[in-house]
C-alpha cells in the first residue's frame, strides 16, 4: 500500500500469468482491517493482510511493525503447507521479513 510497490507488483504479476508453469502467492498488505485472499489468475494468488493503516502514501512505524510481524509468520505459514524456489521482497533495510524468509528458504535449497 503505497509508495509504488503496489504498481510493481501488479505488472510483474501481469507478466507471469502468462506462464502456466509458476505457481505464484504474492504476500501484500491491504488498508482495512480484515484479512483477504484473492485469486489474480490460475497459478497466482494474492494474500493481503491488515495493517489499520491510516494514510495511503506513508507508513507510521506501528504500522510497520504489525506488518512485519504479520508477514513474517504468514510466509513462515505458507512456506510449512509448501515448498518455494524462490523467495522476492519489495522492501528496504527496514522490513527484514523478506529477508528472513529468503534465508530460510535458502537453507532449504541447500539440502
Amino acid at each position: 500500500v503505497g509508495g509504488g510497490a503496489g504498481n510493481a507488483n501488479y505488472y510483474l504479476l501481469k507478466e507471469f500469468k502468462n506462464n502456466p508453469a509458476l505457481e505464484i502467492d504474492l504476500v501484500t498488505s491491504t488498508m482495512g482491517n480484515r484479512q483477504a485472499t484473492e485469486k489474480f489468475s490460475a497459478g497466482i494468488t494474492i494474500h493481503k493482510l491488515p495493517v489499520n493503516k491510516k494514510h495511503y502514501q506513508f507508513w507510521r512505524p506501528a504500522e510497520l511493525l504489525l506488518w512485519t510481524w504479520r508477514s513474517y509468520w504468514y510466509s513462515l505459514r505458507l512456506t510449512a503447507k509448501k515448498k518455494y524456489h524462490l523467495c522476492l521482497r519489495h522492501r528496504g533495510k527496514r522490513d527484514r521479513t523478506g529477508g528472513l524468509q529468503t534465508r530460510r528458504n535458502h537453507q532449504e535449497l541447500q539440502r
